[in-house]
């Protein structure tokens, strides 16, 4: 390659190097989110309305996490939603996470332990039958789609166990 030709070629990468800057810092970035090293900065999981409380987290298999929280953001009952975040620190779920479970009345402490294929299976006390704390379970996928029939809620039933993690 002449002089030249490379003096023209190395000319359009700074040029491009320029405007991709530029587009950058005009437009900014929201999906490039790094985690916070400023403990006055965190990464917002979920602002939703009322309470989130008791959140627990396991990864993704790929460098992120999931996490799950109860949450009372339908001010009349707790239930249970997630969030998965990337490495980078973005959520990549529906804003303010996907709801688990919205069963009738208290969904409580959730646990959560990773399936082995990017997905999670979620744990918690549940309180629908309104007489005596039961204990569900829920898939998730990576995609955030429950496994089994899209009823808001299909899980696995343990009856009155009294089991705290």
């Amino acid at each position: 390659m002449s002089k030249r030709k490379r003096f023209f070629v190395s000319q359009c990468l700074v040029a491009s190097a320029l405007i991709i800057a530029l587009l950058i810092s005009i437009l900014g970035v929201p999906w490039v989110q790094a985690w916070s090293s400023d403990p006055t900065e965190n990464t917002a999981v979920c602002t939703a309305s009322n309470n989130q409380r008791y959140p627990a987290i396991v990864s993704d298999g790929s460098g992120g996490t999931i996490i799950t929280w109860t949450d009372s953001r339908s001010g009349s009952n707790y239930d249970i939603y997630a969030q998965r975040v990337d490495p980078s620190g973005v959520p990549q779920w529906t804003a303010n996470g996907v709801a688990v479970c919205t069963a009738f009345d208290d969904q409580y402490d959730p646990v959560i332990v990773s399936d082995g294929a990017g997905g999670a299976i979620i744990t918690w006390t549940d309180y629908r039958s309104g007489t005596s704390e039961d204990i569900y379970a829920q898939r998730v996928n990576p995609r955030a789609y429950p496994s089994g029939p899209r009823t808001g809620c299909s899980q696995h039933r343990l009856r009155d166990q009294w089991i705290q993690p």
